[in-house]
């Protein structure tokens, strides 16, 4: 069996909700690594980290910009998902939007377990200006990216590929995104290799 369906495998057997965090002072304090998730609202967040833990343990909501803490999910004793609140929801007020902004970059920079950001782009929208910004904020940040490209079944193939080279060339990636979709329940195994990868240290740019 492969790392990445044994981690997978791992993640439905093994994983829970810790809590949703505000501040520094309740995020995990023991050495395990962290992988947080951002992206814009209703980009698909909960739905690729149901995914990716095998089972429905991330809420999925129709109303976006639901998610307003960070949330820790702890798989297998060995990793953490973090559940980053999603960005670009206009209805949201002023305040609540950089309140969560400030809290979201206090996290990555201040949190030294963690192994990297897997980033959601939706594969039917490569030119949203959202998606745009924040990935070159998150770049800015120095930390290790991980592009994965969501809602893919709901582009035909040579959309969808037409639709991936952009992603790759407007931000400036070395190599496509990873494709998933939820529906399908694709994708899982390759953005889990990557992500044992982002614990090892092996795709930190």
């Amino acid at each position: 069996m492969n790392d990445s369906k044994e981690m997978l495998m791992k993640a439905a057997q093994n994983s829970h909700f810790v809590l949703g965090a505000v501040s520094p002072e309740q995020w995990p304090q023991d050495d395990l690594p962290q992988v947080a998730f951002a992206g814009r609202s209703n980009v698909g967040k909960s739905s690729l980290l149901n995914l990716l833990l095998g089972r429905r343990l991330a809420k999925t909501s129709q109303t976006p910009g639901k998610t307003r803490e960070i949330n820790f999910f702890k798989i297998d004793e060995s990793l953490y998902f973090a559940d980053l609140p999603g960005f670009g929801y206009a209805k949201m007020g002023g305040k609540e939007l950089e309140r969560m902004r400030n809290m979201t970059e206090q996290y990555l920079r201040s949190c030294k377990n963690l192994a990297g950001v897997i980033f959601l782009l939706d594969v039917r929208h490569p030119e949203n200006k959202t998606d745009i910004e924040s990935f070159a904020w998150f770049k800015s940040l120095s930390t290790a990216l991980l592009p994965v490209a969501t809602k893919c079944d709901k582009l035909g193939m040579q959309q969808r590929q037409k639709n991936m080279a952009e992603l790759k060339r407007i931000h400036s990636l070395e190599e496509m995104p990873i494709p998933t979709s939820s529906f399908k329940k694709t994708g899982a195994e390759l953005v889990w290799a990557q992500i044992a990868m982002l614990i090892k240290g092996e795709n930190k740019k």
